[in-house]
């Protein structure tokens, strides 16, 4: 029953033991004990080390009745909590961690088209179009500078890979839903995308609009959402993996992937979900897919996998 009540209160216990602790070099001075100065200073900063997580537990129980925080860094933020007790972890480390609480850019939604089909004249030659758009919000106090990356493996198939379109738009949520890159605030295609292209190891990767040598950087001021998307064509030998990585948290995303089922199999992997077979679909002009929908965020370094094969 005690440990019951316990396991319930993770709060008083903390702040219990934090209390017990900061005073016990006190008493221990108090009643002339014989314990190690060395000792006793550990204790007291253990101490300290518990109450500073029973302050920030508090903060993170109001912080959950915010939007942003209440999605998204609630529990991630709990566990992290009794990550900064252990010092004993290597300074470097403990940088990484303290960087999860620093999610001031955020992809608040994501929508991602997979269009697979055989390549034009072959009968073992995938193509795959994929259409990525999102909504970047700036959570901080302070201007932020957005990297947008988008990048394609080379085409190892004998037809070209390349990144078709590539729109940004100083309109967030708002637009994402009917958004097609007709209007936006800026458009790179043609001569000009291609300009900002850079292949390296295989890859071709987005760059800045004024030179292929800088990455494409952004500026979000302070509360501010804009809507970016790619277009890329690719193609590859009767197998197609396509991995995508994100370097932002992901609030919520949509995964849609249109194929024919006579001829193709898909599997698609969510990282730290069971994505499942997904749902049916069709879109409005009548072509049918599969769609999936993410139920948890996606942290920084995770991502999803699509694998496609050609039936025998």
């Amino acid at each position: 029953m005690i440990k019951s009540w316990l396991t319930k209160h993770p709060l008083v216990v903390m702040m219990a033991t934090g209390i017990v602790l900061a005073l016990l070099p006190s008493l221990a001075e108090y009643y002339q004990l014989p314990i190690p100065q060395p000792f006793l200073t550990l204790i007291e900063r253990l101490g300290d080390a518990f109450l500073v997580a029973a302050a920030l537990w508090v903060l993170v129980e109001r912080a959950e009745h915010e939007k942003f925080l209440g999605k998204f860094l609630g529990e991630s933020a709990k566990t992290l909590l009794f990550d900064f007790l252990g010092k004993r972890l290597p300074e470097t480390l403990r940088d990484h961690i303290k960087d999860y609480f620093r999610f001031f850019l955020v992809r608040t939604k994501w929508e991602i088209e997979y269009w697979i089909t055989l390549q034009d004249g072959t009968d073992d030659h995938l193509r795959l179009i994929t259409r990525s758009k999102y909504v970047m919000h700036n959570y901080s106090a302070e201007l932020k500078m957005y990297e947008f990356i988008y990048e394609v493996e080379e085409s190892a198939c004998g037809h070209s890979a390349t990144i078709t379109e590539v729109c940004v738009s100083d309109k967030g949520q708002d637009v994402l839903e009917t958004w097609k890159c007709e209007n936006p605030d800026r458009k790179y295609v043609g001569a000009q995308l291609q300009g900002m292209i850079k292949r390296e190891e295989r890859y071709l990767k987005l760059m800045s609009p004024f030179t292929a040598e800088k990455p494409f950087l952004e500026p979000l001021p302070p509360g501010a959402e804009k809507s970016f998307s790619a277009t890329s064509v690719e193609c590859f030998h009767k197998l197609l993996v396509s991995p995508f990585w994100t370097a932002y948290a992901v609030l919520n995303a949509t995964f849609k992937v249109f194929y024919d089922p006579a001829r193709v199999v898909v599997n698609f992997d969510i990282t730290d979900e069971k994505a499942g077979e997904g749902t049916a679909f069709t879109d409005k002009d009548g072509h049918a897919g599969r769609q999936w929908q993410t139920t948890q965020p996606i942290l920084p370094g995770q991502g999803f996998f699509v694998r496609a094969v050609l039936r025998p």
